[in-house]
Order: structure tokens, then sequence, then C-alpha cells
């Protein structure tokens, strides 16, 4: 199952790219400066956070990129940003996969032991079934066709996508993450 979004916090940005945030960033929720790294001049593929308002805290978050990335080139580009892997959080981690079998079906089927909070929401884009929600882990699954359609998403333009596709995603957040491990 390939990791689909990585969260990290820290309390220090190398001061190159605090300046770019300063420069560019725009201020966005509870961060003083937000930046997209893939739109700069030399592209990194996360989008960083600077100055938490209410904290200080910097984030750095990888999205859909980070399936393809690997641990050695992730820690790469956290050690250029961060300068340090000393004090580096996880605060969020989502896996995800692709099922091909109808969403209703794979509902109906699907439980999890000592799971307590289980929920189902209704929106535009179908129902969602909520296995289990908690502050530390959330386990879900959706259409993820119906939903691609819903959003208008270029790949369905494009492309027919044949059969059911039902994701299944899995969060982690949260203070339960041990800190980065140290390099030798």
């Amino acid at each position: 199952m390939p990791a689909h979004k990585l969260v990290l916090l820290s309390n220090h940005v190398r001061s190159p790219y605090l300046r770019l945030a300063k420069l560019i960033g725009k201020q966005v929720g509870g961060y003083s400066r937000y930046i997209d790294m893939r739109k700069v001049e030399e592209p990194l593929p996360v989008r960083l956070y600077c100055g938490g308002i209410h904290n200080g805290i910097n984030k750095l978050q990888f999205d859909d990129e980070i399936a393809n990335l690997g641990l050695t080139r992730t820690r790469e580009i956290v050690k250029t940003i961060c300068g340090d892997l000393d004090g580096i959080r996880i605060s969020r981690l989502d896996w995800n996969i692709d099922i091909d079998i109808p969403l209703l079906d794979l509902a109906l089927y699907c439980r999890l032991a000592r799971a307590q909070n289980c929920k189902v929401e209704h929106s535009r884009t179908g129902p969602t079934f909520y296995l289990r929600c908690s502050k530390t882990c959330t386990i879900y699954m959706y259409d993820k066709h119906r939903q691609l359609e819903a959003k208008g998403d270029p790949i369905v333009k494009m492309y027919k996508l044949v059969g059911p596709l039902s994701r299944v995603e899995v969060q982690y957040k949260g203070s339960g993450f041990p800190s980065a491990p140290h390099e030798s």
C-alpha cells in the first residue's frame, strides 16, 4: 500500500527557504507564509508552511509524490529544507489502495475488530464508509471513480475507466508517531 500523504512538523527551516517564503509566500490558514515548492525555480515535491501563527511550528507536506520518492530521497528533501532531522515529527501519514470491487459489496463485508466509532457519510461524491474514527487513526472507503467524476477530474475525461474503483484509506495522525531516527 503506497503512502499517499506525509505531513512533518519542524521547529527549524533553513534561512534560504525562509527568505523565499517571505518573498513569494502568502498567508494561508494558521501559517504566516505558504509556498508550493513544486512551482519554484528549483522545484522540490513538497509544500512548505512557515511560522504557525499560534506556535511558530513549520510544516512540510508531501502529497501523492511521496509514493515514488522513497525514504532516502524524502530524508534528503527534509534535510535540504530544515537542515537537521532532529526535532522533525510526523504529524500525519496516509496510505491508500484502490480495489476493483464495488464499494457497497466491500462495505457490506468489511469489518474491523474492536472498532467503536463507525459511521457513514453521504455527499455528492457518494457514500463514505468510516470503519474506524479516532484521534490517531481513521480508516475509510469510498468510490474513487464517482469522486473523480463529481470533481470533473481530467483523467475521467481522457480515459474510459472500466469497472468499479473503491479506495480504502488509512490515516494516522496526532502525536502517536516517533521522532525521525538520528543519522549515524
